[in-house]
């Protein structure tokens, strides 16, 4: 998990609007540039970083001989409760000025929902504005993007024939909201792909 220095919710704005403490939650498969995008976001509005990658990395880090390791079902346990500390803590003992921005990227079946429901019951526990935002891209650009060094770094896999299959074999999780954040990254730089969530924030905190 990773932060910025700048204070949380009180002294940063853009266009003059303070940002409220929140919870962006961006979703989409892989490769589409969830990490990457929650960085830039954590650069404007001094969000917590809390990716998906990084809960699994303490798990992942015990096997070698990656990226052909072999994550057992217990493994995928252990890594349950590796999440279920962290979103007790955001819920529970972190402090309610400080916002976040969480990444996953969900399969189609019901633990998809049951996780993406306690987010954003987490988010409203917190007193926090809570927008969740779908990430996409066109297959070409997220299988160019698969061996990228920053991705195999994080113990991600580096096989674009393995990711093409799993790709086209995989419906991913959409949320069912009425006004869900649809971005598409194939062309767009993570900067500007952050300006807009945050804008989009921006405008649901004076809704």
């Amino acid at each position: 998990m990773t932060g910025t220095n700048q204070h949380q919710g009180h002294d940063d704005d853009v266009d003059g609007r303070p940002f409220p403490p929140s919870i962006i939650y961006l979703l989409g498969p892989l490769a589409v540039g969830k990490f990457t995008i929650a960085k830039a976001i954590a650069e404007i509005n001094g969000a917590a970083v809390v990716d998906n990658q990084l809960i699994n990395l303490p798990i992942f880090s015990l096997l070698t001989g990656w990226p052909d390791a072999e994550v057992t079902e217990g493994m995928w346990r252990e890594i349950d409760f590796v999440r279920d500390a962290v979103f007790r803590t955001i819920e529970g003992v972190a402090p309610c000025s400080v916002s976040y921005v969480l990444t996953n990227a969900l399969e189609e079946e019901p633990e998809a929902y049951v996780l993406y429901e306690r987010v954003k019951k987490i988010a409203a526990s917190r007193g926090s504005l809570f927008l969740p935002v779908v990430l996409t891209c066109d297959l070409e650009e997220q299988l160019r993007r698969i061996p990228d060094p920053s991705r195999t770094q994080r113990l991600k896999t580096d096989d674009r024939e393995r990711a093409k299959e799993y790709l086209e074999s995989t419906t991913f999780f959409t949320p069912s909201e009425e006004d869900l954040l649809t971005i598409d990254t194939t062309t767009m730089s993570p900067g500007i792909a952050a300006r807009k969530i945050v804008a989009s924030l921006l405008r649901h905190a004076v809704l």
